[in-house]
């Protein structure tokens, strides 16, 4: 049997707070802090946001928390639409 809880899933308020900061130690602890989250779990949202889909998708972490991430990146505008 598994002792871990389950993991409970980040709402779109919280992804965006989080991807509003630049990810620092001190805002990975604050954020950490914050959601009740490890420091190394806000650091992989930054770093899921801001790799690319193609990349993603090769090494199989195209997933629907992954894509929640990248909707939410585009919509505050971390991320650029591609250009038709």
């Amino acid at each position: 049997m598994n002792s871990q809880p389950p993991r409970k899933s980040y709402t779109d308020e919280e992804l965006k707070d989080i991807l509003s900061f630049s990810p620092t130690r001190n805002n990975l602890k604050m954020l950490a802090e914050k959601y009740g989250r490890s420091e190394e779990a806000i650091y992989e949202i930054c770093c899921w946001a801001n790799t690319t889909t193609r990349s993603l998708i090769k090494r199989k972490r195209w997933n629907g928390f992954v894509k929640q991430i990248k909707r939410i990146a585009t919509e505050i505008g971390l991320l650029k639409l591609p250009r038709k």
